[in-house]
């Protein structure tokens, strides 16, 4: 019974904050209400087609694909007749891209359990984020295994138990 009660308190908040956040909203609504006629679902399905197309090969930031759906963009702006922001009174900004990756094939883990010793597979045993600061990082620490962190102790289920 406490827990419907709890469950309807937290509704009710989140409901009230909702409507709050709603009503606050509704000027705004009613400025932008003239040209919701100008949206066109046809307009925006293409564009999504088109950015989320192969040949744009997943938009990595520095890649052909990359530069395809920039120049794409770009181009949409100005036919809506928007004024550039950018750097040189044009649409872009220049941001430093860094890329940093694990090493696999020199990256080394190794279990030490008193006088046990086990080479960990990368993936399966361990994985580790790479470094954009460090190109190499040694690291000398206890482990724990702690399953998935999972702690349902009302359903006979513990990660960190013991």
């Amino acid at each position: 019974m406490n827990k419907i009660v709890s469950i309807l308190m937290k509704f009710s908040l989140c409901f009230f904050v909702l409507l709050a956040s709603v009503m606050s909203h509704a000027q705004d609504f009613k400025s932008v209400a003239p040209n919701l006629d100008k949206v066109q679902p046809d307009s925006i399905r293409a564009h999504i087609k088109y950015l989320a197309d192969d040949k744009l090969r997943g938009r990595l930031p520095g890649t052909p694909g990359f530069q395809l759906a920039m120049d794409y963009v770009i181009d949409q702006y100005k036919r809506m007749g928007l004024e550039p922001a950018g750097e040189n009174k044009g649409f872009l900004q220049t941001v430093k891209l860094r890329r940093a990756r694990v090493d696999r094939d020199n990256t080394l883990a190794t279990l030490i359990n008193g006088e046990t010793t086990k080479d960990l597979v990368f993936g399966d045993g361990f994985v580790l984020s790479p470094n954009f600061e460090e190109t190499k990082i040694e690291l000398t620490a206890p482990l724990v295994f702690v399953g998935y962190g999972v702690s349902e102790p009302e359903l006979g289920y513990d990660d960190y138990a013991g």
